[in-house]
């Protein structure tokens, strides 16, 4: 992979520039694949969701039809963009997985950090955004680029939940982030971006306010010129002489779950084992069941020891239902 690779995200095979072939490619007939276009925003299940911070969010489920071409845009083009390393959210990468794991692994031993978020993300991504995106980086010719806008777009905004979006979001900067991820490297500092979760750390030396107010307003000037606010109550500055966090893993020295998040974990064991044997099969305990060991397996991810002790004790108490391959 050479450097620019390495700094931007490419695409490097041939553009479409017939709805003909685009309709091929996704694998419907043209005249379905403009009626589906003209349609999109109409074909979604829509449910809130409460945010951790407080207020809500609106996830949405496209219909099956939708959903089959999202997922068939997604793997026929999205899939084959090559993101740069220092966008961590969502990319399949079998060389360089990365995820919050990663990003905190990154991240570990700063001695000081900075994180930024941006103000209401995803509904803040437009249709002017994802038409540059499938015109200008794609190179997608118009008309092209119009269909797989209404596509991938609802009501004039990005639709947090469809299969579709993160890959976009994660474009979003493709013309500024490189400038912004260059200055930092060449100042010796750590960048990273997950969807909308921007974090800057140093791993050798201290930063005094004058250099960290810089950093914060180059971050934001990026956000700014792609039409982005910042969240500005995420915005944390945290060094080593205290806890220092990435995507809610701490990375102090190594990656690692909080001692908090680990308590949780076992809570969650200890109740599958306080289950009556006789409600094993409920439907009820099943999801409790399956819970718990969604959630050893992150734990392992960062405390390998720890979680297999927990995996036997959740094999004892598994439902008939569900087996025992499931703790594999």
């Amino acid at each position: 992979m050479n450097q620019v690779e390495q700094t931007k995200c490419c695409y490097k095979f041939a553009p479409i520039k017939e709805l003909v072939i685009l309709a091929n490619v996704l694998g419907i007939s043209k005249d379905e694949l403009l009626s589906l276009a003209a349609n999109a925003s109409q074909s979604y299940h829509v449910r809130e969701e409460q945010k951790e911070g407080g207020g809500t969010r609106t996830i949405v489920n496209a219909r099956p039809l939708l959903k089959r071409i999202q997922r068939s845009i997604k793997t026929s083009f999205l899939d084959h963009v090559i993101y740069p390393r220092y966008l961590m959210g969502g990319i399949k990468d079998e060389i360089y997985p990365r995820d919050y794991k990663r990003n905190a692994e990154l991240h570990s031993k700063a001695v000081i950090l900075i994180r930024e978020d941006i103000l209401n993300y995803f509904p803040s991504i437009t249709v002017r955004h994802i038409f540059s995106i499938w015109r200008e980086f794609f190179r997608f010719a118009p008309a092209v680029a119009e269909c797989l806008t209404k596509l991938t777009t609802r009501n004039g905004e990005l639709p947090q939940g469809a299969s579709t979006s993160n890959h976009l979001s994660n474009i979003i900067f493709w013309k500024c982030e490189p400038e912004l991820y260059a200055d930092f490297t060449g100042q010796g500092l750590r960048y990273s971006r997950i969807i909308d979760d921007v974090i800057v750390s140093s791993p050798k030396r201290r930063l005094d306010s004058r250099e960290l107010a810089t950093i914060v307003a180059k971050i934001y000037a990026m956000f700014g010129r792609n039409g982005f606010k910042p969240k500005r109550v995420k915005h944390g500055v945290e060094s080593q002489a205290g806890r220092i966090t990435v995507n809610k893993v701490i990375a102090n020295r190594r990656a690692s779950l909080s001692r908090e998040k680990q308590s949780a974990i076992r809570a969650v064991v200890k109740r599958c084992e306080a289950t009556p044997l006789n409600q094993h099969n409920t439907h009820a305990y099943r999801k409790l069941f399956l819970s718990a060991v969604g959630s050893v397996g992150t734990l392992k991810r960062f405390h390998r020891l720890d979680a297999e002790r927990l995996l036997q004790r959740l094999h004892a108490v598994r439902p008939q239902k569900v087996g025992g391959t499931i703790l594999a």
